[in-house]
């Protein structure tokens, strides 16, 4: 399935790239789709910006870096390589960020939607 909003490149947003080109694939999206069901109710954007792609980009990080199980399950990444604190600090901090941008873009389309107002300037 050929991605709408971003490129394999995009993924990881931060951190380092160990994954496929498949996997990030996957991940990113889900991570659209996401997007889309999160902000515009499951349609497609007609237009993103940089805050809809990091948002997409955050989310597949997150994705790849919790993998297929639930973080605290003693199979996910978080528990090998000896750095599960530092890799579910990680996974949180992406989460955010997907968190931020989501509220971002829905705050400024509720901004655009309310205001209806005409400015008035005397001169």
């Amino acid at each position: 399935m050929p991605l709408k909003y971003v490129a394999t490149g995009d993924i990881p947003l931060v951190g380092p790239d160990r994954f496929s080109a498949s996997e990030k694939e996957r991940a990113a999206s889900v991570a659209e789709e996401k997007l889309e069901a999160d902000v515009n109710g499951g349609s497609e954007f007609d237009a993103v910006t940089p805050l809809h792609e990091q948002a997409i980009a955050a989310w597949a990080s997150y994705v790849l870096a919790t993998g297929p199980v639930e973080p605290e399950s003693s199979k996910s990444g978080f528990n090998s390589g000896g750095a599960g604190d530092d890799q579910a600090e990680f996974a949180s901090e992406l989460k955010a960020i997907y968190e931020d941008n989501r509220r971002s873009i829905l705050k400024s389309e509720d901004d655009d939607s309310e205001d209806s107002s005409e400015i008035i300037v005397n001169g």
